[in-house]
C-alpha cells in the first residue's frame, strides 16, 4: 500500500468513503487511486488597477497565479470578500 502526503490526499479526499477515513491511517491508493480526484485551483487578487475591468483583473490574476490564459467569457464570479 502506497502512503500519501496530506497535500496529495486533499486532492481527492471527498471521494473516499467516510468510514474508510474514520479508520485512520494511510489511504490504500490501489483501492482509491488519485485518478478519482478532481482539483479545483482557485486564485485570489486585489482589484487595484482602475484601467482594468474586474474581469480583466481576474484574467490577469489567473494567468499570473495558475498559468492559465482564460478567455473573459470563461470567467465566472465564485465569491468576494469585503
Amino acid at each position: 500500500m502506497a502512503r500519501m502526503l496530506s497535500s496529495e490526499m486533499s486532492v481527492y479526499y471527498g471521494r473516499i468513503p467516510a468510514e474508510e477515513i474514520a479508520k485512520g491511517g494511510p489511504i490504500d491508493t490501489t483501492k482509491y487511486p488519485g485518478s478519482l480526484g478532481l482539483t479545483l485551483e482557485l486564485c485570489a487578487g486585489i482589484v487595484d488597477k482602475s484601467s482594468m475591468s474586474r474581469e480583466e483583473t481576474m484574467q490577469q490574476e489567473i494567468l499570473e497565479e495558475c498559468g492559465y490564459n482564460v478567455p473573459l467569457s470563461g470567467i465566472h464570479k465564485v465569491t468576494s470578500f469585503r
